[in-house]
Formats: C-alpha cells, sequence, structure tokens
C-alpha cells in the first residue's frame, strides 16, 4: 500500500526534475538579467532579488507543512487519549 509519503516523494522529485529541464526556458525582463552579472556594478542586487523571491516561494510551504505536522500530532494525541478512555472503561467493567 502506498501511502501519502511515497506520493510526497515522487511529486518532490517529479517537481525538481521539471524544474531542472525546463529552467532555460525561463525567462526575465532585461534589467533583471543584467542584475545577475557579478561583473556589473550592480550584481549582487539581482542575486539579493533572487534569495527573496525563493524565500516567498517556501515560506506557505512551510506554513503548510507545520500546520499539517501540528494536526497530526493533535490528532495521534485524540487517538491515544480514546485508546486509553476505552482500556479505562474495559478494565472497570463499564
Amino acid at each position: 500500500m502506498k501511502t501519502l509519503r511515497h506520493y510526497a516523494q515522487r511529486m518532490l522529485l517529479c517537481t525538481l526534475l521539471g524544474m531542472m529541464l525546463m529552467q532555460n526556458l525561463a525567462f526575465a525582463c532585461p534589467n533583471c538579467k543584467d542584475n545577475f552579472d557579478l561583473n556589473t556594478t550592480s550584481g549582487g542586487i539581482g542575486i539579493a532579488y533572487g534569495y527573496t523571491i525563493y524565500l516567498m516561494i517556501l515560506l506557505p510551504v512551510a506554513i503548510i507543512i507545520t500546520l499539517v505536522v501540528k494536526v497530526k500530532r493533535q490528532m495521534d494525541a485524540n487517538d491515544k487519549t480514546q485508546f486509553y478512555r476505552e482500556a479505562g472503561n474495559n478494565a472497570a467493567g463499564v
């Protein structure tokens, strides 16, 4: 039986492969493209701009992952609580 983790790993692998294969198709405006050239006077601006874009892309993903992990932990805690209640009721003969 395939788990959610298996599907997530496969999706991540496909996404990364797609990004690597299609990087030559990505276009930028001339000013942005020129700012990534380190030999120019404003070479660091383009790289810093690129890092902020990566941060903005990763932040929602990090938030979603954090929420999923918190919900999963709470669900596990609720299952354990229910298990202990049922075990206590069975031991008490209720």
